[in-house]
């Protein structure tokens, strides 16, 4: 519920300099690419997360926000990238995305869109992993084992791939 709060007040204070903006909240699932030769499951690479469209109509801009997984991160990293450019072609749209935390590729309408993202500049203290991790599963030892291995290949190459459930 904070991570929701924390985006919001993010995307209110984004909206407030233009008033013809509309937001579009989707449920998806952030996903992590799984390294050659590990063992972690796959389930351990899943992570619910809301997906904000945010479209301002005079501009015809459109930004894309969500918060990474506090599991990754052990805090709140909001990541927010505007759409630079949009192609439709055999009726399917693919958009890239951009921003100071990387870039995007998107493919599908947003209400059932799939983006790849590669950030970067996301800064992951172990220690904050490592301490929510413990206050969110607390005597699940092989949960957090899973997730501290999760979160340092993320941290080493932050790739992750959004996917909205229509």
């Amino acid at each position: 519920m904070k991570n929701l709060t924390f985006l919001l007040a993010f995307v209110v204070s984004f909206l407030s300099l233009n008033a013809f903006a509309t937001i579009q909240k989707f449920s998806a699932q952030y996903s992590l690419p799984v390294p050659v030769g590990s063992e972690i499951p796959e389930s351990a690479r899943l992570f619910q997360v809301d997906y904000f469209v945010v479209q301002d109509s005079p501009e015809q801009l459109e930004t894309a926000f969500f918060v990474l997984p506090r599991e990754l991160t052990g805090k709140r990293v909001s990541v927010g990238m505007q759409v630079a450019s949009v192609k439709k072609e055999d009726g399917v749209v693919t958009r890239t995305l951009q921003g100071s935390a990387g870039s995007a590729q998107c493919t599908g309408p947003w209400k059932s869109i799939k983006c790849t993202y590669e950030l970067n500049g996301i800064e992951i203290n172990e220690i904050e992993v490592n301490q929510f991790l413990k206050q969110r599963y607390g005597d699940d030892a092989e949960r957090i084992s899973e997730l501290q291995s999760v979160a340092k290949d993320f941290d080493a190459d932050p790739i992750g791939v959004i996917s909205v459930q229509p």
